[in-house]
Parts: C-alpha cells; structure tokens; sequence
C-alpha cells in the first residue's frame, strides 16, 4: 500500500511537467483525468472486474515519467511489424510521432487525408475532433483517468461520409522503461469504410508499460474492420481500452490478438446505439511462461434488432494464466435481439490457469441469447488419430494448437499480417523463437 501510494504522488507530482500546451478544450480533458486520476485508487481484487488479475508490479514499478524519447530507430528497425498493404502507416515511439518512419500516399498535411497525428490534429484545432476525443468513455478506473491526464499523441482517423479510406496501420514501439498513455480516435461518417490495424510492440528485456486508449465512432451505414495485436515485450505491460460506439445499420468487427506483455489487459466496450446494427468481435490469446493475460468484453444492445457475436480462444502453457470476462447487456426496449457468446480455452500444463466469465444481462423479453465456456487439452481421440498416421505425439499436440488458433487467425483480411500471426504461433509451440 505505501508503495502504491507512493507510485500514484510520483505521477501526480508529473502531471505539472506535461507538454505540449494544448487549447483550452485539450487542455480541460486533461485536467478532468488529472482530478479523476486524484480521486480513484488503483484497480485492486477486491473490485469485481479485477479480482483476478494482480496490476501490483505494475503499480509498483518506477516508471520514466518524462516526456523525451528513447532510442532513435530507423526505418528498417521498423519492419518486423510494417504492413506493405497499408494505405497509411503511423508510427509512434515512446509516444511520439515519428513522421520520418510514418507512410502516407499524399502529402500528411493535406486536410483529405483521413489519418493524421492527434497532437497536430488537436492543435490545429479540429472541429471532428473536439465533438468526439473524450466524449463515449467514462472513467472507470485509475488508468483510464491516467491516460486522459497524460496523453501527448496519438492516431486521428476521420473517414467522410460514403469514402473507404481502405487500410490504416497505426503502430506503436517502447524502446525504454517508460509509461506511455497513447490515445486514438477514430470517427467513420455516415456510409463509409474503413480497416484499422493497431500494433504495440516493444524491445525484448525491457520493462515499459503502454496504457492505450481507443474510441471509435461508427455513424450510420458505416463499417470498420477494427485489429488490435498486443506483441509486447514479455518483460513489459499492457493495458488498452477500446470504446465502441454503433450508429443505425453500422457494422463493426474486432480481431484482437494478444501474444506478449507480461501482464496484458484488453477491454473492449461496445454501445451499440443504432437499430439494425451488427457487431463481431473474435480474439485469440496466448499465456505462457509465468505472463498473465486479461480479457474484458462489454457489448452493451440498446436498440432493437442488432446482432452481436463473440468468439475468443485461449492457448495455456507452462504456469500462464488468463482472465476471459464477457458480458452482453440487452436493455429494455432491445427487442429482436440476436447475441451469442462462447470462450473456447485449450490448456497444455497443469500449472496453467484460466479464469472465465461469459454472462448476459437480459431486460427484454424478445430475444435471442446464448453464452458458454469450454476448457480442455487436446483430446486423446485427436491425437491417436495423428499416430495412426505416423506422426508423433509432439508433433500431433503442436499441430492441434495452430488448429485451434487458426481458427480465429483465418479470419484477418490483412495476408501479410495473417500470415505473420500464424508463424508467431507456430514458433512458439514448436519450441523456436517468436516471430511477430
């Protein structure tokens, strides 16, 4: 306990060295995180959504505060993680925008561009920006409050009404022991389309924590194929918020795919707001070694006949752990409803643990809702099926494990990182090194 208070005056005291001086309104979003930040304690178990997972070496590491970046990386230092089918690639390290490893089609300052850096969008003062940064999340917990209070940067991505802005990477790289708080926005016009791929990665044998904060806004009509690949550091630590919010007849799908960090928390919350709308949310993770990894699902039906459905699967090694918590709401007057949930987790240690939740909260009498869990090893049955064949056990188990994560990595449009994801996988059960 004084550890951790001792963890939240250091970042109290920091607040008063943030830069840039942002306009009134920028401005006025940070100082409401920095009062929120004051009031809440630190996420603790004896709260309902952290009662499984320990955020104590987080809350108690000393983190670098400041603003300066890192290493100075090179273009090819970026490769392992680039998309060549991206449209735009934004790059960012240790929280600042580096332009110099950033891809555009056009010139970046030119105003049809629909992807721009967030600072420079705040400063010039835009007017899509101002309506929606900070106005769908609530701040729930010491982390959310610390990254409205802290964030310098980020990625803005404002699609008009009926353009298809095609593919946006937005990729972010710690090269130090430092806090980073990026944040985004993405807002998708009436009719238009767009693929965003978020990445977090960061240098092997360092210990960083990113503290990253999405929000999406989907008006009516509109469609975002929204990915998000946690490939952090095994030493370092995640913790990422996406909020959703769906307009009338809007489709948003969500592939979010966890392969590092050693402790890493992904919630995703979706309001969907708009009769008609449609909402798919798949994710795939990995717990090895000693890496605990969290998984918080929230998909809020509000109006009638939408559909939403959630499929996540886990793969369990040596003493991981992870936490699957997934809760669908169907408010009064959500008639027609169509939901349907399951955590499917294959386990390969006895020393692994999965802690899974699926639930649904049901106010209205129409609808039509199902939620389940499984948790396993591969089966006897599957693997003599594969010495029958000749193939080893090993071998049988390893091949068994991709099957299972291919069935949620099959479903990326994006070939290149699809196919980078996959052999992530393999590497890692056939006991070579991780390739992301």
């Amino acid at each position: 306990m004084i550890e951790a208070h001792r963890t939240k005056e250091r970042y109290i005291q920091a607040l008063d060295r943030r830069e840039p001086a942002w306009p009134h309104w920028a401005e006025a979003i940070r100082r409401r995180g920095a009062e929120q930040f004051a009031q809440i304690d630190w996420p603790h178990h004896r709260q309902e959504a952290w009662r499984f997972t320990d955020l104590t070496p987080i809350v108690e590491t000393d983190f670098e505060l400041d603003s300066r970046q890192g290493l100075q990386l090179q273009p090819t230092d970026i490769l392992p993680w680039s998309l060549d089918e991206a449209t735009t690639e934004l790059v960012f390290v240790d929280g600042h925008y580096a332009p110099t490893l950033s891809r555009y089609p056009s010139d970046p300052s030119d105003p049809s561009d629909p992807s721009h850096s967030l600072s420079a969008a705040i400063l010039a003062g835009n007017p899509t920006l101002q309506k929606h940064l900070d106005a769908h999340l609530e701040a729930t917990d010491a982390f959310l409050a610390l990254n409205a209070a802290f964030f310098r940067d980020g990625a803005f991505v404002h699609v008009p009404k009926r353009a298809d802005a095609g593919l946006l990477h937005v990729l972010y790289l710690s090269t130090g022991k430092r806090a980073s708080h990026p944040r985004n926005l993405i807002v998708l016009e009436r009719g238009s389309a767009c693929r965003v791929v978020e990445t977090y990665a960061g240098i092997d044998g360092v210990a960083y924590l990113t503290n990253a904060v999405t929000e999406a806004i989907l008006e009516p009509d509109a469609q975002l194929d929204y990915v998000k690949v946690v490939a952090e550091s095994d030493t370092a630590y995640h913790l990422g918020t996406t909020q959703v919010v769906q307009g009338r007849s809007s489709a948003f799908q969500s592939n979010t795919v966890t392969l590092g960090g050693r402790i890493s928390r992904s919630a995703l919350n979706v309001a969907i707001d708009g009769e008609a709308a449609e909402s798919l949310l798949r994710g795939l993770y990995l717990a090895d070694g000693e890496r605990l990894t969290d998984n918080a699902l929230l998909v809020d039906h509000a109006r009638p006949n939408c559909m939403s459905r959630v499929a996540y699967r886990g793969i369990l090694d040596g003493s991981g752990r992870a936490v699957f918590t997934g809760s669908v709401v169907v408010e009064r007057g959500a008639q027609k409803t169509d939901s349907n949930q399951v955590n499917n987790n294959l386990v390969l240690s006895d020393a692994a643990r999965i802690d899974t939740k699926p639930q649904l909260r049901i106010f209205a009498d129409d609808v039509k809702c199902t939620h389940g869990a499984t948790v396993g090893q591969p089966s006897a049955e599957s693997i003599y099926y594969f010495k029958t064949r000749g193939i080893d056990e090993p071998t049988a188990r390893r091949m068994l494990t991709c099957g299972f994560a291919a069935e949620i990595l099959t479903h990326l449009q994006v070939k290149s990182l699809k196919d980078r994801l996959t052999r992530a996988v393999l590497h890692k059960f056939s006991g070579q090194p991780a390739e992301v």
